[in-house]
């Protein structure tokens, strides 16, 4: 019988993560009907909505509308990516109407916290078949709900590097790719008070910056990878408001074949077993960072080579973390 799945996502940019899972879901059934809805509406009725909803924080008011026009019998599996969809009592009412069918919550966020809308997360937990986290944070405090399960951070495969090439030139020196917060903000201009230039691609950066200090555009996607592999140092630093310990940042860095230093945390410790690419302050960061722009390119080329291989493998990719989804979904391929 052929499967039949809706899914939710943030699927207007095909450079999301959301996007790559579905991509990666078409590929693992690609005899299965897979109708895509994309929650982050471009249109502005739709945003509307949606800054009423997170401004209000009313589970009553979830964007349910997504599913005007779409079929629902028949349907096996019905996907929410990311985002609080449907209150507890419409998935209620869903499961009574349905009663075969399977109601998945997927998330890389730590949505048990405020900023997260936990209050919008919460109510909805204890209605959803199985729930998917990479979040140690939320493991642990979930842990007697049965439906539960942790999955790995990951790359998108779409974008791994395919072939090393020697390089001859960067662009920049130091790059930091992500939004602002005031720790990387004090770390950073550490950095270029000592005549580092830094560049920043990312949201919420002031505007009047230091010497030395550059802001940038977001880059996603190709301009993502394109960004990371012009600078001759990446920087990788967790959000200590998430209470990270890895991210999926510290995969699909290492993916684009390129030199980074990331964040001290146990997971990073574990994943890249190299202290001399971790910092845990500002003053170990600027040694970490004065020491390998000293060194030549070949020897930070050869050390990111090195962690490609071992990083950047079948096991760690988005399409062996949607593959798992599926398997404890009781999907079968």
């Amino acid at each position: 019988m052929t499967k039949s799945i809706l899914f939710f996502g943030d699927v207007g940019n095909p450079w999301t993560r959301s996007y790559a899972r579905l991509e990666a879901l078409k590929k693992k059934l690609p005899n299965a009907t897979i109708t895509a809805r994309n929650w982050n509406s471009e249109s502005r009725i739709g945003r509307f909505f949606l800054k009423v909803y997170f401004k209000l924080q009313l589970p009553i008011l979830a964007p349910i509308y997504l599913l005007w026009g779409t079929r629902l019998s028949g349907r096996h599996l019905i996907w929410v990516d990311n985002f609080p969809l449907f209150p507890p009592l419409f998935i209620s009412l869903l499961k009574i109407v349905h009663p075969t069918l399977k109601i998945i919550f997927v998330s890389e966020d730590n949505f048990l916290l405020s900023h997260n809308h936990i209050h919008l997360h919460r109510c909805s937990l204890p209605y959803y078949d199985f729930i998917f986290t990479t979040k140690d944070y939320v493991m642990k405090r979930m842990v007697k709900h049965v439906g539960i399960h942790q999955i790995s951070d990951s790359f998108d495969e779409r974008l791994i590097a395919t072939k090393k090439q020697d390089k001859h030139s960067y662009c920049y020196d130091v790059s930091f790719i992500g939004t602002f917060e005031d720790d990387r903000y004090k770390q950073l201009t550490r950095l270029s008070a000592y005549g580092i230039d830094v560049h920043i691609f990312g949201n919420g950066w002031p505007q009047s910056v230091p010497q030395n200090m550059y802001i940038h555009k977001p880059v996603y996607g190709k301009d993502f990878k394109t960004t990371a592999c012009n600078s001759r140092i990446n920087l990788l630093f967790l959000r200590h408001q998430n209470f990270d310990q890895v991210t999926s940042r510290s995969y699909e860095i290492p993916s684009f074949s390129v030199f980074f230093l990331a964040e001290r945390s146990l997971k990073h410790q574990q994943l890249y077993d190299n202290e001399e690419l971790l910092f845990h302050n500002s003053d170990a960061l600027l040694e970490r960072v004065q020491y390998w722009l000293a060194r030549s390119d070949h020897q930070r080329e050869l050390l990111s080579k090195s962690l490609y291989t071992s990083i950047a493998v079948p096991e760690n990719s988005i399409g062996h973390q949607v593959a798992h989804i599926l398997q404890h979904s009781g999907i079968s391929s």
